[in-house]
């Protein structure tokens, strides 16, 4: 494993996807010098998308895949369920940026889907944490809220920077969020926990 990073973020990156295509939750982002441990899908399928930048080169990496019984995945080793594309049905839960609370990844594009079991419930997101680049018209890196389950419904707020919005309610059982981070610059991101009643 030897792919461009620096202390703070990966200028070159491997990302792993638990599916068959970029649209599927993101499980690892790697780089650096440092071998890391075993990742694993969810289910049968992973996509690996590999990408570097204008500017120094390295070795890169070599994996060995293996198919394994789910049985001995580790626990602890299960992709995440607060990352890119993750569905929570849960009245309660948590949602950050990938690789929180250290820097989140460049170029991420993640989605977060809050499906309430009561259909007369609305959600309820408060922020915990939220640290992102600060632009004028939050073009760089954001944070989308809409008011339902996926981009067609009603927008509701997007976000930037670094001070921490106030709770966000639905008007309705579901809402969505959408993560967006562009090719520079990093920050801790965001943490959040919602409820639905």
């Amino acid at each position: 494993m030897d792919i461009e990073s620096s202390s703070s973020s990966c200028y070159d990156s491997l990302k792993a996807f638990d599916g068959s295509s970029t649209t599927a939750m993101l499980i690892a982002t790697l780089c650096g010098s440092t071998v890391p441990d075993p990742v694993y899908s969810t289910a049968n399928e992973m996509y690996l998308q590999f990408e570097s930048d204008g500017s120094v080169t390295k070795a890169g990496f070599k994996a060995l895949v293996k198919f394994v019984d789910p049985s001995v995945v580790p626990t602890e080793a299960a992709a995440p369920t607060t990352g890119c594309g993750s569905v929570h049905t849960d009245p309660t839960g948590t949602i950050m940026t990938p690789n929180y609370p250290n820097d989140y990844p460049n170029s991420a594009d993640c989605d977060t889907t809050i499906i309430s079991q009561d259909r007369n419930a609305k959600v309820t997101l408060t922020f915990d944490n939220f640290e992102t680049e600060l632009s004028g018209n939050c073009q760089y890196d954001y944070v989308l809220i809409y008011d339902g389950a996926d981009s067609s419904f009603p927008f509701m707020d997007r976000f930037c920077g670094s001070v921490i919005p106030g709770p966000i309610t639905s008007t309705g059982p579901d809402m969505y969020i959408k993560f967006v981070s562009d090719y520079s610059v990093g920050a801790s991101g965001i943490s959040a926990t919602y409820t639905s009643a």
